[in-house]
């Protein structure tokens, strides 16, 4: 492999991670900032879809302004922070391995909340409450914090046959056996699946809603008003970007899976780790545009920014 292409992945990668995620990382930082705050206004924090996509906002604040960030310290700064002490591996590692479950899994009950509202049947609608919500966002978080732990405990710093240093679960035990073939599972193949199968069946609900004139003497049949229908919308073009953006890292999981035991050539760890870092950050990005997602899709989301602006002015 010529020495030149080599070059050219390592400039193009420093390019990605020294200029460009970090005008990502400032727009999702301000982004999700006023998702949190536009959430929590009156007229929208009553409803559980909102309860979900404000957890959801606060992995993904975790997600850009920590994992994103330190990452782009790494590969465009050349500053590692999870390599200056095996704490710091070990902190970072628990981090990414609890907010890259998190984010799905929040995504996913919002599509779940979405898909229960959508649907005729009342008992369905029954699982769209408040309560509900607590519940289920509460239990996840608690499951994968716990989950994790053990990354805590079976991570350090390893140097790779490239020559560079790596934070990584240790060799020749049952985690780093496991957390590689469950991770791929868990966040490779799952999530995009299960979000596939949700958004497709709450977006028939909404067409079916949407095409339906209801006759006078079905007037008390149920139809999710308009408010609920933006904010499947909203979710559902959230979930097409997350899963389009998941798509390749999902292969290439299954790739590293595939091939993690084949003797490897320093220009094929090179390739490989550069074909990793392109799909990490372009993992980066369905947090970082979230904001801009709500903002194009929802008119009940722009109604209470504009509300939330002008209130702002009156002081």
């Amino acid at each position: 492999m010529p020495e030149n292409f080599l070059e050219i992945l390592n400039t193009v990668q420093y390019l990605l991670y020294h200029y460009v995620l970090p005008i990502f990382i400032a727009l999702g930082t301000v982004g999700n900032i006023l998702n949190l705050i536009v959430f929590l206004q009156p007229y929208l924090r009553k409803n559980p879809c909102s309860i979900y996509v404000l957890a959801y906002t606060i992995a993904s604040i975790c997600w850009i302004d920590f994992i994103a960030l330190t990452a782009s310290f790494s590969v465009g700064f050349s500053f590692d922070f999870s390599l200056q002490s095996p704490i710091s591996c070990r902190i970072r590692t628990y981090i990414v391995y609890v907010t890259i479950n998190l984010l799905p899994a929040f995504l996913i009950l919002t599509a779940f909340n979405r898909m229960c509202v959508s649907s005729k049947r009342s008992i369905i609608r029954q699982y769209s409450t408040m309560k509900m919500a607590a519940y289920s966002i509460c239990g996840v978080t608690l499951f994968w914090l716990l989950f994790n732990i053990p990354a805590l405990i079976y991570t350090n710093v390893a140097q790779l046959p490239t020559g560079q240093s790596i934070c990584t679960p240790l060799p020749d035990n049952f985690f780093n056996k496991f957390i590689f073939i469950f991770f791929a599972v868990s966040y490779g193949l799952l999530p995009p699946i299960i979000l596939i199968i949700l958004g497709s069946i709450t977006l028939t609900n909404l067409i079916r809603t949407l095409n339906t004139v209801l006759p006078i003497t079905e007037l008390c049949q149920y139809r999710p008003n308009k408010k609920e229908q933006q904010l499947m919308i909203m979710v559902l073009i959230q979930i097409c970007v997350t899963v389009l953006s998941q798509f390749p890292s999902s292969a290439f999981q299954v790739y590293a899976v595939v091939t993690r035991d084949d003797e490897k050539s320093y220009e094929r760890l090179i390739v490989e780790l550069f074909v990793y870092n392109l799909l990490v950050f372009i993992l980066f990005l369905p947090p970082c545009l979230s904001f801009y997602v709500y903002f194009t899709t929802a008119k009940t989301f722009r109604n209470e920014l504009k509300h939330l602006i002008r209130t702002l002015r009156c002081f």
